[in-house]
């Protein structure tokens, strides 16, 4: 096991693609957030991944689609407060990895939610807020068993709140303001028997008075 962090710096440039390479594929945690990197240096030594599952690179000056992903299964990826402007095209083929935590909030990310994403049924936080992503949301968000935390507020997206929350529903926080979201609050939310924190606020929702809730 090897960590390195070098976080809250004054670090200008390309990541450096030898930085994977430290600690000779043993490298488990990488934290170079809080500087002013731009893009990783190419090409990625995908097989440097193997033990690395903690990168968090929030709070930098990466821009397009620039996500280092690992290959294998990872525990936590920040990548807010970016300039990022989409997901990587391939990006459908990584949820299944994704065991706890991953943002990618505050950016400028376009486009919809990959269906895909249902994939990701270990994943505990999903912050997708403050980007310009559209569309619909997906219901497999309102079913899955490990998401506790759930953001996806300032955004575009339209349409309903899926009535597919299930009953082994483990939302703690579910955070969808600041859409473009209409009709009612759907009646299975009252499955998320552990919710402490509800926001729906700013969006073109109507019916009555949600007394179930």
């Amino acid at each position: 096991m090897f960590i390195l962090d070098l976080s809250t710096n004054q670090i200008h440039g390309k990541i450096p693609n030898w930085i994977w390479k430290i600690g000779n594929g043993s490298l488990s945690s990488l934290n170079l957030s809080l500087n002013f990197l731009e893009d990783p240096d190419q090409p990625w030594p995908v097989n440097s991944f193997q033990s690395l599952d903690e990168i968090d690179l929030h709070s930098n000056k990466l821009k397009g689609n620039n996500l280092i992903l690992p290959s294998t299964s990872f525990e936590y990826l920040d990548y807010s407060f970016n300039n990022l402007t989409s997901l990587i095209p391939n990006i459908s083929s990584y949820f299944s990895n994704m065991n706890m935590f991953f943002s990618v909030s505050n950016n400028q990310i376009n486009g919809e939610i990959p269906a895909s994403i249902c994939e990701a049924d270990r994943l505990e936080y999903l912050d997708l807020s403050n980007n310009k992503m559209s569309g619909p949301i997906p219901p497999c968000l309102g079913n899955g068993t490990s998401l506790s935390v759930l953001n996806l507020r300032g955004n575009n997206f339209q349409g309903i709140i899926p009535d597919a929350f299930a009953e082994s529903c483990d939302l703690k926080t579910l955070d969808l303001s600041a859409n473009r979201l209409s009709g009612q609050l759907p009646r299975s939310l009252a499955n998320c028997t552990a919710l402490k924190f509800l926001d729906v606020g700013n969006n073109r929702l109507s019916g009555t008075f949600p007394s179930w809730l």
